[in-house]
């Protein structure tokens, strides 16, 4: 029985109690017990409103990282794309990947927030936001490394090397510190773009699933679906 059904049958309990028991003493404590109920009753609507809003603030945190794979997901398939159509082996998969202007901002999955999904039990989905609040660090730290180490690139080579976002002349680069930067922008570039497609179709497979669990727990269907990343 919920806060409101005992508050109910409380109410419903006194109206039955003859006039003369509210005399004294027990008019006292009657009114006592009342205000106490009372009290818990919305005392316990107020966390549930908390807990509502809580739950919501990490669906749509999750929503907002399905996102930021699903864009970054694309850049990469389009610098692949482009790397496969331009057909150069003086020209790696890396040069075609552009670089934004500031950081890649992780969006954290705080540990209080996973508590209304202990609460209900979903021991799964706890684990699979704890599994995407590290896959979005990793991937945004991946990224601003690999924009460091190309900003770095560039300080290093003179002449006519590049057109636009686009490093030419790799092969005449050969001192040792450059190289090992290439070998770092190679690998970095690879493992992100092999794991991108995964990382976007579990974000919005979990993205899916949290709605759902969120309304059998908190007993409201009101609680929204959020966005899908766009196709």
């Amino acid at each position: 029985m919920d806060g409101l059904n005992k508050l109910s049958a409380f109410i419903s309990w006194i109206a039955s109690i003859p006039t003369e028991v509210w005399v004294g003493f027990g008019g006292v404590l009657l009114t006592a017990v009342l205000t106490a109920i009372t009290s818990a009753h919305f005392a316990g609507r107020e966390f549930r409103k908390q807990r509502r809003s809580e739950a919501i603030a990490v669906a749509l945190k999750v929503s907002l990282i399905a996102n930021d794979f699903a864009e970054k997901h694309r850049a990469y398939q389009d610098a692949r794309n482009k790397h496969k159509a331009h057909n150069d082996p003086r020209r790696p998969f890396w040069s075609f990947i552009g670089v934004k202007a500031g950081r890649h901002e992780r969006i954290t999955i705080e540990p209080n927030e996973l508590l209304v999904f202990i609460e209900a039990r979903e021991y799964e989905i706890v684990r699979q936001l704890a599994v995407l609040d590290m896959r979005h660090k990793a991937v945004c730290d991946a990224l601003n490394e690999f924009a460091d180490l190309k900003r770095e690139l560039r300080s290093r080579m003179t002449g006519p090397t590049s057109i636009g976002d686009h490093v030419l002349n790799i092969a005449d680069v050969f001192d040792e510190p450059t190289q090992i930067i290439l070998v770092q922008m190679g690998a970095l570039s690879q493992s992100t773009a092999d794991l991108l497609p995964t990382f976007s179709a579990e974000a919005l497979a979990l993205c899916s699933s949290i709605t759902p669990a969120l309304r059998r727990h908190l007993k409201d269907n009101k609680i929204p679906f959020f966005a899908k990343p766009p196709s």
